[in-house]
């Protein structure tokens, strides 16, 4: 199970948050933590339905400064779940989200309930990349890319 207060976050998304944390973990350990390219990754092969939606996210994230190369994969699931999601709520709209059964009672349809379990996949991806307004709360930074100090010396001596 993962510690809370922020020793198992990374840095760039303690910063991002405007967290205290990161000043009591040992500077050492901050220093070997991964670093990857910020950039917008690749467009992966996916339904157009799901391509569209990697159209209008990936600006949206980028301009946050925390889309990095290795977010491809987190971002392709959240784009075909929105696609998925699509589908079921249309089928939703139609249908409703109960039918009759043969013995004369009414249960939720079974898209109604992939349509719950894709919701909730959905949000949590959102919650990790801030697009919630609670999850969007404390960010206090726009772009969380450190820059190169100017003085060689201020790298050294921090």
């Amino acid at each position: 199970m993962a510690k809370r207060g922020g020793q198992n976050q990374p840095t760039a998304l303690l910063k991002l948050v405007g967290s205290k944390s990161e000043k009591y973990v040992h500077p050492k350990t901050r220093a070997l933590e991964p670093k990857p390219p910020v950039d917008a990754p690749p467009q992966p092969k996916m339904t157009a339905a799901a391509g569209a939606y990697w159209k209008w996210l990936i600006p949206k994230i980028k301009m946050l400064g925390i889309l990095s190369l290795d977010h491809r994969n987190i971002l392709k699931r959240y784009c075909c779940a929105m696609a998925r999601w699509d589908i079921l709520n249309d089928d939703i709209t139609t249908n409703g989200i109960t039918e009759d059964t043969n013995s004369g009672t009414t249960q939720l349809r079974a898209s109604y309930r992939a349509w719950i379990q894709v919701s909730e996949e959905c949000r949590r991806i959102e919650c990790e990349f801030g697009m919630t307004p609670s999850s969007r709360a404390g960010v206090q930074a726009i772009s969380i890319v450190e820059s190169a100090p100017k003085d060689p010396r201020q790298a050294y001596f921090g």
